[in-house]
Parts: structure tokens; C-alpha cells; sequence
């Protein structure tokens, strides 16, 4: 309890904080800032990220190379690429034996469908060489081409299924099944009855309140090529969604690919819900970026303003505070090591010890270690080990982001380290605190 007399101390007099703890607050009111900015827990925003390969398959035969097979694969390929701003965002060529399709999520805007299809089409060369039938799968696009008919003709093999590692709390188990079960019919229901034109692709959300749960909403999407019928999408979707109880039984999350369709199912949103509900994504224009600016300059400006008037109400009451207290002792000094200790206690896994006690019995110590080691990251001596507000946001969003391991920050000052001197700090017994490790 010493650490905390010496704090209450602190606070009794009204001298103003050292410049190096400033700038750990600002760090921390920065994030703060970027949570506010980017959403909350029941609608966090998405945010766009480089394609992430899922699986692949290859099949047929191999064909000899640099003759007209290869010849009329690369055309093929070439022409996907190039169509990868198509208003649907699924697009058909032909070459001599090879047909190739590509399909972009439909939530998602064309850079980034374009983007996907360009890197299938490159991979699917080296995944699947010299052969004459192959399908690669990413998160935001699927690139397939084959000798044999692939247009307009319900697929439903190769297929893979992937489960999610987490698990729902055995207590939750039933309860999640049967909202999940509900939600895909619903979503398959809508799917049939998908009036937009050029699209089969439909998304919901729908509350999952868990007191095992710190994640409160159940988020899905389903989706077939535009080129099959009503009746063959409804076929391809339900027969995926009877595939859920063997792969994903229990999990947070799960995908069932295949080359007609595909479900995915998340307790965190991992679609553009904005996008989702629009019919189509216009091409790429010349002014595209200009909505992507304004949106960083609405986050950037109110942040940089509290950080300078954050300053400027700093240097105003630390002016005050110099005339009402001249006793500068050893004692009163606890603030300028705040932020080394904080740097301590991370270093040797006892983050809870830089809580007040009677607080740290009801904090994750997941959250609280997560928490200080972005507000170090944000005080790195080299900016270029800083994370950006991009970065932020993510991390703040996503807790599979895994995050750098900080160096020793540079305001650290060790002429006030007390190696003989211990703190002592108030224990509790932590075994009843229920940690809840999210996605």
C-alpha cells in the first residue's frame, strides 16, 4: 500500500505533472479518442484490410508449358484481372479450353476487389502450376478457371470447412447453435428473395447478449455467384449451412467455401455493413479518394485539437501550481516515475499492480495489459516503432491483432529509482475473476 499512500500524497498537493507523464496521457487520451471515433461495442467499425488467402484446390491435368494451353490460361487470367472493377463484382472469360470467373465479396468496394483478384490470379500460377482446373479462396474474393464448363452450373465440390479455434462457453453452447441455425435460415430466405440486380449476397446481425461473453452480437453473411439460378442458390446455401454442426459446432465463428457459395459467420463484424446494404459498388473514379480523405480529416482534426488544448491547459495550470506548492520533496515526486513504473510492471507480467487495488479485482488482465502496452508503443523514441492512428484502430477493434513487444521508452528517469526501497501493494485473490479471452 505504500505505492498508493504516496500517490494519495500527490494528489493532496497541486504541483502539475512532469513533461514525460504528459505525454504518456496524451498517448492515452489519443486512443481514447480513436475508440470514441471508430465506433462502440454494439457497432465497431470494419476496416479494410490487405486479402487474406483461406485455401486453395487444384484439379484436372497437367498440360506442357509455354504451349497454347498456357497460352490461353494467362489470357484468361489476364482478362479477370482487368475486370476486376466490374459493377457486380463477379466477372466470366474464355480461352480456347480454360473458362475463368472471379467473385468479390459483395460488401466489398472495388480497390480492394480489385486487389484480391489481381493477387489470385498471380498465386493461382504457382498454387496450381501447369494444371488444367483450379480455385483459390481469400476472405474478400474467390479466382477459379477450369477446361471443363464452369458458367452458370451449381458447384458444390471442392469444398472446405473452416472452424473457428474459439469456443463458446459450454453454458452458451445450446443457446448460440439455435440463434445461429435461425440466423442462416433467415439469411437463406433472403437470399431466394434477393430482388438486386447482379447480386446473391446477404448479411445480418442479430443480438447475442452472454454474461461468459465480453462480444455481443452474432454477425453473418452468405453469398453465391451471380450466375446460378434462385433455385440452384438456395440448394448450394442450405447444403452449406447442414455442414455447420460437423465443422463448427460450438466455435465463435466459421466459413463453409465453395465454388457456387459461401457462408461465414463471426461474433466480431468482419463486413462492411454500409457497403452490404447497397446493390451494387460503383467503378473506380479520379475522385474516389476524396470520401477516404475527408473521413481521416473529421478523425484527425478533433483529435489533434484536444491534444493542443490538452497542452495549452497544461502549461496554464502548471503556472498556477508553482505559486501554492514549493515543496518539491522525493515524496511528491511519484509522478515522474508513473511512467517507469508502468514500464516495470509490464516487464515483469504484473500489470494489475499498476491498478488501484480496490479496482483491480473486477479488471481483465487481458484488457489492462493490452491497454499498457499500447500507451507505450505510443512513446517509443524512434517514431517509426510508433503505431499509426490506422494501426490504432485496429488494434483497439481486433484482438487478433497481435501487438509489438515495446522497447524501454526514453523518458524513463532512474536517477529516482529506490533499489532498497520495495512497494507494496495490496493483493487479492484473483481466482474468482473470470477472464475473458476474446477473438
Amino acid at each position: 500500500m505504500e505505492y498508493w499512500k504516496r500517490l494519495e500524497r500527490v494528489i493532496n498537493c497541486p504541483k502539475m505533472p512532469s513533461f514525460k507523464f504528459l505525454i504518456f496521457l496524451s498517448s492515452l487520451l489519443v486512443i481514447s479518442l480513436l475508440s470514441l471515433s471508430s465506433g462502440n461495442e454494439t457497432a465497431p467499425t470494419y476496416i479494410e484490410s490487405a486479402p487474406a488467402y483461406k485455401f486453395h484446390y487444384c484439379s484436372g491435368i497437367n498440360f506442357p508449358a509455354n504451349s497454347t494451353y498456357q497460352s490461353n490460361l494467362d489470357l484468361v487470367l489476364s482478362s479477370l484481372s482487368s475486370n476486376a472493377t466490374h459493377v457486380t463484382g463477379f466477372f466470366n472469360a474464355s480461352a480456347g479450353v480454360f473458362k475463368g470467373i472471379f467473385l468479390c465479396r459483395g460488401d466489398v468496394n472495388a480497390t480492394f476487389c480489385q486487389d484480391c483478384v489481381a493477387k489470385g490470379a498471380k498465386e493461382i500460377l504457382n498454387l496450381c502450376t501447369l494444371q488444367t482446373g483450379a480455385i483459390v479462396w481469400y476472405d474478400k474474393c474467390l479466382v477459379r478457371y477450369s477446361d471443363d464448363s464452369i458458367f452458370a452450373t451449381l458447384n458444390e465440390l471442392p469444398d472446405k470447412n473452416i472452424g473457428s479455434p474459439w469456443i463458446v462457453p459450454e453454458a452458451e453452447k445450446v443457446r448460440f447453435n439455435e440463434l445461429l441455425g435461425r440466423t442462416m435460415d433467415s439469411l437463406a430466405t433472403q437470399l431466394a428473395s434477393n430482388s438486386l440486380t447482379g447480386k446473391k449476397f446477404a448479411t445480418e446481425e442479430v443480438e447475442f447478449n452472454s454474461s461468459l461473453l465480453s462480444l455481443r452480437k452474432l454477425y453473418s453473411l452468405v453469398q453465391c455467384t451471380p450466375d446460378l439460378t434462385v433455385s440452384d442458390c438456395s440448394t448450394c446455401i442450405r447444403a452449406a449451412i447442414l455442414q455447420l454442426p460437423t465443422c463448427c459446432d460450438g466455435k465463435q465463428g466459421g466459413w463453409v467455401l465453395r465454388p457456387s457459395c459461401t457462408l461465414r459467420y463471426e461474433l466480431y463484424r468482419f463486413y462492411n455493413s454500409t457497403a452490404a446494404s447497397e446493390p451494387a459498388f460503383p467503378p473506380l473514379a479520379p475522385g474516389g479518394s476524396k470520401t477516404s480523405l475527408m473521413k481521416i480529416v473529421a478523425i484527425v482534426i478533433p483529435i489533434a485539437f484536444s491534444v493542443v488544448l490538452f497542452f495549452i491547459a497544461y502549461c496554464f495550470l502548471r503556472r498556477r501550481a508553482r505559486k501554492k506548492c514549493n515543496t518539491l520533496s522525493e515524496e511528491n515526486e511519484l509522478d515522474e516515475d508513473l511512467l517507469s513504473y508502468a514500464w516495470k510492471q509490464w516487464r515483469s507480467g504484473t500489470p494489475m499492480e499498476l491498478l488501484d487495488p480496490t479496482v483491480r479485482h473486477s479488471c481483465s488482465r487481458n484488457e489492462v495489459t493490452r491497454c499498457i502496452q499500447m500507451g507505450l508503443l505510443c512513446v517509443q523514441e524512434d517514431p517509426a516503432n510508433r503505431p499509426t492512428m490506422a494501426s490504432m484502430v485496429l488494434m483497439l477493434n481486433s484482438y487478433s491483432v497481435t501487438l509489438p513487444s515495446p522497447m524501454q521508452p526514453p523518458f524513463l528517469d532512474r536517477s529516482r529509482e529506490k533499489p532498497n526501497k520495495a512497494v507494496e501493494l495490496e493483493s487479492f485473490d484473483e481466482a474468482s475473476v473470470t477472464e475473458v479471452y476474446p477473438r
